[in-house]
Formats: structure tokens, C-alpha cells, sequence
């Protein structure tokens, strides 16, 4: 696995945890099928697209190593979500957007997991 695949495995456990807090057990952990599915989202843009995201996306990581010595992946569930909320309410806008873009990427796959079922 890749640091970048890690950090969005990270995202992803984030996002979907907290999406999916009180709701059917088919939305429970685990949440590699979104992790997956952001990541090859991710990876199939245009490159002037991709490595941008790619390079924000480790620059999240990097930021939090930075402030607490700790990457996203060494951190609980709840440490990940409140780093990501911090992103969503930035005063920088490309820090708003990727974290938009992988609630977005997340949230779409998590509850794909629904339709599926139906």
C-alpha cells in the first residue's frame, strides 16, 4: 500500500464512521470498498488533475504530522474526523475542496452499499 493509498484509506474510514453513525449495519466498518473506489477515482484524472490532488492529499497527511507527530493513518477514528473537519471548515480553498472531494468519492461508494442491497 502506498502512503498516498493509506492517507485516503484514512479519509475514508473517517468520512464513512461518522456518515454512517446510527444507521443500518450495512453501512458499518469496514470501509476499504471506499478507500478503494476514492483513490481509483483519483488515480483515473487527467494528470493536470491528478497530481495536484495527489500531492494536496499527502500534504494533509504531512500537516498533521507537522502539528501532532502523528500521520492520519496512527490516528483513532475520531482524531481523523476532527483533522478532516478542520480541512472542510479551512480558510484555504483547495483545503475545502479535497475534503469535499473525498466525502463526495466516500459518501457516493458508502451508500452504493444500499442500492446494491435493494
Amino acid at each position: 500500500m502506498t502512503r498516498f493509498d493509506a492517507v485516503v484509506a484514512a479519509v475514508a474510514e473517517a468520512v464513512c464512521a461518522e456518515a454512517a453513525r446510527g444507521g443500518p449495519a450495512l453501512l458499518a466498518a469496514p470501509y476499504d470498498d471506499a478507500a478503494r473506489f476514492a483513490a481509483a477515482q483519483v488515480r483515473r484524472m487527467p494528470v493536470h488533475l491528478r497530481a495536484p490532488v495527489m500531492l494536496l492529499t499527502l500534504s494533509f497527511d504531512l500537516a498533521g504530522v507537522v502539528r501532532t507527530g502523528r500521520s492520519l493513518a496512527a490516528l483513532d477514528t475520531e482524531s481523523r474526523v476532527r483533522r478532516l473537519a478542520a480541512w472542510r471548515a479551512s480558510s484555504f480553498g483547495p483545503c475545502r475542496s479535497l475534503a469535499r472531494l473525498y466525502e463526495t468519492l466516500c459518501l457516493f461508494r458508502l451508500f452504493a452499499r444500499l442500492e446494491a442491497r435493494s
